[in-house]
């Protein structure tokens, strides 16, 4: 089914109204130092990968390129004690390093990745920020599902210009090769819950990112595959405890 852009431009329009109404309960939450809970969070991430994903659809008709994100805020969470964590989350994005996957383990870990890429984006070291849930949980916060291998890609692929003129499932090397001439972050949330030869496939796979693109990833996973080459950069919130 085709849309005309005055349809895609009209639907971003009401899209982005129903999404101020999430971030307002998320500003709400964040001064009364709360984290969002999973039947409200769940929501607003699906309307930001909503909204993300109009705009690339968009941005692939019009040729003209928007910057695409979809990556949350970070909780407030963000405390003193991961403030190095952050710092050093954020170097590793650097453009001066070559290090093209960072993992960060532990029960902080998607408010210290978050805020890196946030940091990293404001920089300008990237074009896009595409966020992807690995797991689907209930309203309790329990994992109920996981994507599969090809679900990854085609959650990303829809987030990139040249890969939403695609039908079917997107194929890793045709997402790849819509990265090229993009610096791209992606994070991968909740990346554990995958089995270990789906997470082997997906890291391998990614392995091929273009320059200038880097894929962070939160779960306690790489360090069981030394076989995984390049530069990592491994980190932990073991050890500061979680409120």
């Amino acid at each position: 089914m085709t849309h005309s852009t005055a349809d895609l431009e009209n639907g971003l329009a009401l899209q982005m109204h129903i999404l101020g109404v999430y971030e307002a309960h998320a500003r709400e939450h964040a001064e009364r130092e709360e984290d969002m809970p999973e039947w409200l969070y769940a929501p607003y991430v699906a309307q930001l990968r909503t909204v993300a994903r109009i705009q690339a659809r968009l941005a692939a008709e019009s040729g003209d390129e928007t910057r695409i994100c979809n990556l949350p805020p970070a909780s407030f969470r963000l405390r003193p004690e991961l403030a190095n964590l952050v710092d050093r989350a954020v170097s590793a994005l650097s453009p001066d390093t070559h290090c093209w996957l960072i993992n960060v383990g532990g029960p902080l870990a998607l408010p210290v990745v978050l805020d890196a890429a946030h940091r990293a984006m404001d920089e300008g070291w990237f074009d896009h920020g595409l966020f992807v849930r690995v797991g689907e949980h209930d309203a309790q916060g329990d994992l109920i599902a996981t994507l599969p291998f090809d679900g990854i890609f085609d959650e990303i692929g829809m987030l990139l210009p040249d890969a939403q003129a695609q039908t079917g499932r997107r194929k890793p090397e045709s997402v790849l090769r819509a990265m090229a001439g993009r610096r791209v972050v992606i994070v991968c949330d909740g990346f554990h819950a995958l089995q270990p030869v789906e997470q082997t496939r997906v890291v391998g796979a990614l392995a091929g990112l273009p320059e200038g693109c880097r894929l962070m990833l939160t779960g306690d996973t790489l360090e069981s595959w030394p076989h995984v080459q390049g530069v990592q950069a491994l980190f932990t919130t073991y050890g500061v405890e979680a409120q």
